[in-house]
């Protein structure tokens, strides 16, 4: 019964570890929504910041949310992925309004494996990455590998609503996308879907006058697909999906500059995705004439496009879109610059497309002097994204040296600091163990203070004795070996097999086990319980007549002394 019991609970065991590694391992949450400007670099925290604004409705009106590292929320390997049975989704309450209000910079950053699926708040029920966003920012951003699905099956594109897109969901009033990139995506709806799907934006429409929507200097590749389900009645957009006009929002302004959507054919004869799914100027008869001004500054492009209340506009805004040559097989080439770096007095160039953003690749370090050390600072002027010729020239702060030196185990290792700066040893403090002694680095031979003039420190160590003590158990020898004070403990099983005659159960070692401080060899010790006890009590007998209890003679014991010394073999005396 006992191993019946052993062997199902170590098949217990096994099929948790399975279960343990087939479920993905969340990183643990770093995010603080509470923060002035708060920073995310985990899939854990990309997860705590969506849930933040989409489910606890935190808008993050005047703050900046940044990415710092590149991040994956799901393996993206499968062709399948976001059909896997155990990937993460986003999902937004549909509660109430939650739009983000803030910035979202993703430092350059990518974001792979997201997937948004439903639809959410109330009756407006959009999908994206940002389901809503209003006065809000979004930029260096780049999406490789992502999943948006609409679960909308009730709610028709009507002054916003039912937008579904691959960045954001529902855009309102002045919003910008900025530097951002989105490739290896899919954006789709449920079958018998409605609403409207868009490549970037899914809904778009406003309330303030003079608004703007900025999708300036992205790109969204062809590896992007926006489709429809099965029987649904949606409009598809390679842009936006669907734009809502009316009179609190005139003049309004698209700005397409330096982005180039679906550039390598995707306009061509035989594909029919248009940039702007739909638009409809709101408003009844006799209201203010609308305009609506389409820009692409990278082709010096901008036309007012004036129309009536009530009307439809889709073709004509599709053509300007087009005109404007950021979308499809007529995407103009960006205009190239050159940015000149100046470092310590050295000149490098290279070219820029226009709206990229300019990094200088090589070293900003400067040589210290005898006396001075340089620290950067800064680029002057400050780096922006390119739209004409440029140089950025590195700027220093300017020091005195201070020689910090440090000796380790005999060697030296010399930094020099600004002052002001507490020094810290950028190495190991290690010292190698010797036969005899450990080494435990205990600090150094004075007070690091913030640097103020040059200074010696010297790393100082404690000795530790070393001893070695050997187990004994069956004849088998195992060293360890003991810091002073310490005591010892055998890590291994204790136990001596049995024979033919014998079962042995381990008693003790031959002496008590106390704190090293000198070496020391411990011996097990065991009793023996015979087979077959007849036999044992048969021997017990004979022991008895043979008078065990007798003397024994001089050469029996000397025998027993050197054998009892080996702790090997136990002696048996024979009846004369």
């Amino acid at each position: 019964m006992k191993k019946l019991l052993a062997v199902l609970l170590i098949t217990a065991m096994m099929l948790a570890t399975l279960v343990a590694i087939a479920l993905p391992v969340a990183a643990e949450d770093t995010f603080d929504p509470n923060a002035e400007n708060p920073t995310i670099s985990t899939a854990a925290d990309y997860i705590a910041f969506f849930n933040a604004v989409y489910n606890q409705k935190m808008s993050f009106k005047d703050k900046t949310i940044t990415m710092t590292e590149d991040i994956t929320v799901n393996d993206t390997t499968a062709a399948d992925w976001y059909a896997q049975s155990n990937v993460m989704k986003l999902t937004p309450t549909n509660d109430y309004w939650a739009w983000f209000e803030g910035t979202f910079d993703g430092g350059n950053h990518t974001l792979t494996g997201v997937i948004v699926e439903g639809t959410f708040r109330m009756n407006d029920v959009p999908c994206g990455l940002f389901p809503y966003a209003r006065e809000a920012v979004i930029k260096n951003l780049i999406v490789d590998g992502f999943y948006v699905c609409s679960t909308n099956v009730e709610v028709e594109a009507s002054y916003g609503n039912g937008g579904t897109g691959g960045l954001v969901g529902h855009a309102k009033q002045n919003v910008t996308i900025d530097n951002c990139k989105l490739k290896n995506g899919i954006v789709t709806c449920v079958a018998g879907g409605k609403g409207a799907i868009g490549a970037v934006v899914g809904a778009y429409d406003g309330q303030v006058e003079g608004q703007k929507l900025a999708i300036t200097n992205c790109t969204v590749e062809e590896s992007v697909s926006v489709v429809a389900g099965a029987d649904s009645s949606v409009a598809l957009g390679g842009l936006i999906g669907y734009v809502h006009e009316n009179f609190k929002s005139h003049p309004t302004t698209i700005d397409l500059s330096a982005s180039r959507i679906q550039p390598n054919g995707s306009m061509d004869a035989d594909i029919t995705l248009k940039p702007l799914g739909f638009f409809r100027a709101g408003g009844a008869a006799g209201d203010v004439q609308f305009s609506w001004t389409v820009k692409n500054k990278s082709t010096d492009y901008s036309k007012v496009i004036v129309m009536d209340p009530g009307t439809y506009c889709t073709d004509t805004y599709n053509t300007e879109i087009i005109a404007s040559k950021c979308y499809g097989s007529s995407c103009a080439p960006l205009p190239t610059f050159t940015v000149t770096w100046i470092v310590d007095g050295k000149t490098t160039t290279e070219d820029y497309p226009q709206g990229s953003t300019p990094s200088y690749k090589g070293s900003t370090d400067k040589p210290a002097t005898d006396t001075n050390l340089y620290v950067f600072k800064e680029w002057s002027p400050k780096i922006t994204t390119v739209t004409a010729d440029v140089t950025y020239t590195a700027v220093y702060d300017e020091y005195q040296k201070i020689v910090i030196t440090w000796v380790v185990d005999g060697e030296t290792t010399v930094e020099y600091y600004i002052p002001g700066v507490t020094p810290s040893y950028p190495g190991e403090t290690n010292k190698e163990q010797d036969d005899n002694y450990l080494y435990i680095f205990k600090g150094w031979d004075k007070e690091i203070k913030p640097a103020s003039e040059d200074v010696t420190y010297t790393a100082v160590y404690e000795n530790k004795a070393k001893y070695q003590i050997k187990w004994v158990i069956d004849g088998k020898e195992t060293t360890e070996v003991y810091l002073a004070g310490v005591k010892p403990s055998f890590k291994g099983k204790v136990e001596k097999a049995e024979d033919n005659d014998y079962t042995y159960k381990f008693t003790g070692w031959d002496k008590e086990i106390v704190p090293a401080s000198a070496n020391a060899v411990y011996t097990a010790q065991f009793e023996k319980t015979a087979k077959n006890p007849a036999a044992q009590a048969n021997e017990t007998a004979t022991e008895k007549k043979s008078g065990c209890k007798g003397t024994v003679s001089a050469g029996v014991a000397v025998l027993v002394m050197m054998i009892g010394g080996a702790g090997a073999l136990t002696l048996r005396k024979k009846h004369d």
